[in-house]
C-alpha cells in the first residue's frame, strides 16, 4: 500500500512538472528582434554608392500602400489588425500628409518571397510593384514576432495534487509581441524610415485554461498601439522637413 501511494505521489510530480514548473526565463530581446531583420545578401561598394545617390520621390500629400508580412505558429495579422492601422489615414489627410492609404495584400504580390513571423527575406521589389500597380507613391512593409514563457507561481506547488490544475491560478504566462515597419519609396526603394514597438501580455490562470494565443493577441494589440503612434510620428516629422 505504502509503495503505490509513493508511485502516486511520483507520478503526480512528474506531471506537475510537464505542465510548466520551470522557473520564470524571461525574454532575450536581442535575440528575439534579430529574427525582424531581413538577412542581408552579399553587399559590394557599388551597392553602398546606389544607395547614396537614391533622392526621394513623393510629393506631399502621397498614396502610402501598407503591406503585412507573414505570422507566426501562435498568431497571425487580422482584419482589425489591419483596419486598425489604416484607420489613421483620416488624420493624416486632415494634415496634407497622405492622400490615400492602401492595403496590399500578398495575393496581390507576385513571388512574394518567404512569409513568416520572423521579418523574412520578403521580396521588396515584388511588393513595390503591387503597390505602383494601386498607384502609391510608398510602400510601408510591417513585421512582427512573439515569443512566451510559461512558469508556476508559488501556487503552482498545489499542482502535485492533480486536482487543483483544474482552479488554483498557479500558473503564469508571459507574452511579448515585436513588431517593425520600414518606409519605401515604390519607385527607387529609397529608405524613408524604420519604427519599431514591442507589446506585452501576462496571464495568471490554473494551468488547464491557459491560453497562449489569447496572451500573443493582447500583446500584439499592445505593440501596434505604439507602432502607430511612431509611425504618425515619422510621417509628420518628413512632412515638415519638406
Amino acid at each position: 500500500m505504502k509503495s503505490k501511494f509513493f508511485k502516486v505521489i511520483i507520478i503526480a510530480i512528474v506531471v506537475a512538472g510537464m505542465c510548466g514548473c520551470a522557473a520564470k526565463r524571461g525574454f532575450d530581446r536581442g535575440a528575439i528582434g534579430s529574427n525582424l531583420r531581413e538577412t542581408a545578401p552579399s553587399i559590394s561598394d557599388q551597392d553602398i554608392k546606389e544607395a547614396y545617390e537614391l533622392k526621394p520621390q513623393i510629393n506631399f500629400p502621397f498614396k502610402l500602400a501598407l503591406y503585412f508580412n507573414g505570422s507566426g505558429w501562435n498568431w497571425k495579422w487580422t482584419g482589425e489588425d489591419k483596419e486598425y492601422l489604416l484607420s489613421i489615414e483620416k488624420q493624416l489627410a486632415n494634415e496634407n500628409i497622405v492622400s490615400k492609404l492602401i492595403l496590399v495584400t500578398p495575393s496581390d504580390v507576385e513571388n512574394p518571397g518567404r512569409e513568416c513571423g520572423y521579418g523574412c527575406n520578403v521580396n521588396l521589389k515584388s511588393i513595390r510593384l503591387a503597390a505602383a500597380r494601386y498607384g502609391a507613391d510608398a510602400v510601408l512593409v510591417i513585421n512582427g514576432i512573439s515569443d512566451t514563457d510559461r512558469y508556476n507561481n508559488i501556487l503552482g506547488v498545489t499542482y502535485v495534487l492533480l486536482v487543483p490544475m483544474t482552479f488554483i491560478p498557479g500558473t503564469e504566462l508571459d507574452a511579448l509581441f515585436m513588431t517593425n515597419c520600414k518606409m519605401w519609396d515604390v519607385r527607387n526603394q529609397y529608405l524613408y524610415f524604420s519604427a519599431e514597438a514591442e507589446g506585452e501580455a501576462n496571464q495568471t490562470r490554473a494551468t488547464m485554461f491557459i491560453e497562449e494565443k489569447h496572451a500573443v493577441e493582447k500583446a500584439k494589440k499592445d505593440a501596434l498601439a505604439k507602432l502607430r503612434d511612431e509611425i504618425v510620428a515619422r510621417l509628420k516629422n518628413i512632412s515638415a522637413k519638406q
